[in-house]
């Protein structure tokens, strides 16, 4: 969900959801230097090859997350 939040004097745009926190997540797992993408991502990239892939356990998910490294 994206849109403006906030109250009667502070008004800010903002994104919110699940993509949001699940890419935040990916993010945060990656290492210096690292770039790591999501499953469905990846899907949209069908000439694509990942250098590498791995599970990483996300806050708010069952089960672990399959994400592909591109850098």
């Amino acid at each position: 969900m994206e849109g403006l939040l906030g109250g009667k004097n502070i008004r800010f745009y903002d994104v919110i959801g699940d993509t949001v926190n699940t890419t935040q997540r990916i993010e945060s797992a990656a290492g210096a230097g690292e770039i790591w993408i999501s499953a469905a991502t990846l899907a949209k990239l069908p000439a694509f090859q990942p250098n590498a892939q791995k599970e990483i356990s996300v806050k708010g998910k069952e089960l672990p997350v399959q994400v592909y490294s591109i850098l």
